[in-house]
């Protein structure tokens, strides 16, 4: 509709051109309820989206727009690395509380999971005194300079961007559906595991000082 071509339109304009959009002529949302989205000219879809899995409960859930209405008449944005705030603390041990695994357990809030992805890389290495890195053709971790080493979904998402960082390893996920050395799920001892546990490990990356 003409409402939503002008908003794409803007979009061109105006937006730096690394937000790029998956479509030719993207949905132009305004607003949402639950599982139903509009759009710029009143049209509604069903949204299987959910903010890329980030809105468990849908669009608008009323408790949650209470919420944060109620945080935003009180506070809206302190650096945490500068000041305490009660609430950050509290979710902090919620969430530690409701972590499925045994132990001491501590929480690290960040903005994005590109942002967890860096700080899981970063503290990987200190944490082991390993430098090298294996991760998957197909996954997704994120456009950062870090995760997008790390990701190798598509060849374009890397165009321009190199040298990435360094140590980091590519090899094949245990995907049975299409396998990547064309085994069969009822035959199939794992081998695609020995293209890293054999093949890597013995001919590019030596384990003890992964």
């Amino acid at each position: 509709g003409a409402d939503s071509k002008t908003v794409r339109d803007k979009h061109k304009k105006f937006l730096f051109p690394c937000v790029a959009n998956y479509y030719e002529e993207p949905v132009v949302l305004v607003e949402g309820k639950g599982s139903i989205a509009k759009d710029a000219d009143g049209r509604e879809y069903l949204d299987f989206f959910g903010g890329i899995l980030t809105l468990g409960l849908g669009h608008c859930h009323p408790e949650v727009v209470r919420a944060i209405q109620q945080q935003a008449e009180r506070l809206i944005h302190i650096c945490y690395t500068d000041f305490h705030y009660p609430a950050y603390i509290e979710l902090c041990e919620t969430l530690a509380q409701l972590a499925p695994m045994s132990g001491k357990k501590r929480v690290f809030l960040t903005n994005s999971g590109a942002e967890a992805v860096e700080t899981s890389i970063k503290l990987a290495r200190i944490r082991t005194g390993r430098q090298k890195i294996v991760s998957f053709y197909g996954a997704f971790h994120g456009r950062t300079l870090g995760t997008l080493t790390l990701t190798a979904s598509k060849p374009v998402q890397r165009l321009g961007c190199g040298p990435l960082l360094p140590e980091v390893y590519h090899t094949h996920f245990s995907y049975c559906y299409r396998c990547p050395v064309n085994r069969k799920p009822d035959s199939c001892d794992v081998q695609c595991l020995d293209l890293l546990a054999v093949w890597m490990f013995h001919h590019t990356v030596p384990p003890q000082a992964g």
